[in-house]
């Protein structure tokens, strides 16, 4: 998320929450718990609505498929 200039905020003593870069976020809508690496947005009509893990991030960032983002972590992590 940082890649994506996402700054992630301390929320409670499990969660960090942060501006969602699928839509245009004034307030910390995007959550994430670091400790499963799940995220979502808090907002029902943006991209990022629901539960996701780091493959969906990367794909709906780079606009790409979730086989796509496997391909591009793999190759950055491995």
């Amino acid at each position: 998320m940082r890649d994506a200039g996402v700054i992630l905020a301390p929320c409670g003593p499990s969660t960090l929450v942060g501006r969602c870069p699928f839509h245009d976020d004034h307030a910390p809508s995007l959550w994430l718990y670091p400790d499963s690496g799940l995220w979502g947005c808090n907002r029902p009509d943006c991209r990022g609505a629901g539960v996701h893990d780091v493959i969906n991030f990367r794909a709906l960032t780079k606009r790409i498929s979730n086989r796509a983002a496997i391909g591009q972590l793999t190759d950055e992590f491995l």
